[in-house]
């Protein structure tokens, strides 16, 4: 067993060099036999992984890219306008000083264009829903003429701020585009 052992790491199917903090490195390789998934660490620390992990590892540059859309603290936002499209009027919610910081519970209200009370899941699924926004593909080229794919003046939007009124993060909401 030894022996195959031996043969598989000895023409491993990804040799990783990773380096550490400080400038350290460690290379790690990994090689099948049969079934399983073994590495490697150095010349001689023998370890078994799940086989996705030969998966994880043989990434490009494009795939290792964040493709976060928006990046915000969510905690940080105290402020959020939803601005329909066409120009109508915008709907703004506010979050209360309160929080687990403040020892209270924090609350979410509506405060334009009327005033009213918010479902507090709600506004927390929003701001966890914008936060994990993911783009399908690294971006191209942006276009010459954004209002060609619906991001003019009047395109959907949700603005979100910091208490100290800051514009934290916006995401405009335009057409669909055709062969995208």
């Amino acid at each position: 067993a030894t022996a195959d052992l031996d043969k598989a790491l000895a023409t491993p199917v990804q040799d990783v060099t990773l380096t550490l903090k400080g400038g350290k490195t460690v290379r790690l390789q990994f090689a099948r036999s049969g079934e399983r998934v073994l590495g490697r660490r150095g010349s001689s620390e023998l370890f078994e992984v799940n086989p996705s992990t030969l998966e994880q590892l043989d990434r490009s540059a494009a795939g290792l890219r964040d493709r976060s859309v928006l990046r915000f603290d969510r905690d940080a936002v105290t402020r959020v306008v939803f601005a329909p499209d066409a120009g109508g009027a915008p709907v703004e919610v506010r979050r209360s000083a309160g929080g687990a910081d403040a020892g209270t519970v924090e609350a979410w209200t509506v405060t334009a264009p009327e005033s009213g009370p918010v479902k507090q899941w709600k506004m927390s699924s929003v701001l966890w829903a914008l936060s994990s926004l993911k783009a399908p593909a690294p971006a191209s080229d942006a276009p010459r003429d954004w209002s060609r794919v619906g991001l003019g003046d009047r395109a959907r939007r949700v603005q979100l701020y910091g208490a100290d009124g800051a514009l934290l993060a916006e995401l405009a909401i335009g057409s669909a585009v055709k062969g995208a």
